[in-house]
């Protein structure tokens, strides 16, 4: 009981300013009997203790903090190096199709010019023959004198 009383009394101290302090003080000398000094080494008891939760809360942030931000850190991390790794695939596998691709369109190239080559060797086969027949003709028809 003497706790929550002394409690609730450095609460009420806490909100008060000057003169309502004091008042405060006085009504619970007068209401409780107790002596100046108890009521004041209560009073600042309570307000060490207070100062203590305090400073404890403190660096239970300050450690909760560090480690939040080293597990984001790590996170970030992780994801950056997975990020890389399917960039790297990505690029890979894109490598891949347009070498396939270029691949095919080297394939279709000789297969198109294989055919014109085969469609165009009786016109040049039929081109030689009538050169050699001109050429021909002109010598026999034009012999050196």
């Amino acid at each position: 009981m003497c706790n929550t009383v002394h409690i609730m009394l450095f609460y009420i101290y806490c909100l008060l300013k000057g003169g309502q302090r004091a008042f405060v003080l006085s009504c619970f000398l007068r209401e409780r009997n107790h002596s100046m000094k108890t009521v004041i080494e209560s009073i600042l008891a309570a307000e060490q203790k207070a100062n203590s939760l305090i400073e404890q809360a403190q660096t239970s942030l300050t450690q909760k903090k560090a480690e939040a931000e080293a597990e984001a850190n790590r996170i970030i991390a992780e994801a950056k190096t997975q990020a890389a790794e399917v960039i790297h695939q990505s690029v890979e596998q894109a490598k891949k199709q347009a070498a396939e691709f270029l691949e095919a369109v080297q394939q279709e190239r000789e297969k198109k010019h294989a055919v014109q080559f085969s469609q165009l060797e009786p016109v040049i086969e039929q081109a030689v023959k009538k050169a050699v027949h001109i050429v021909c003709t002109s010598v026999l028809d034009h012999p050196k004198s």
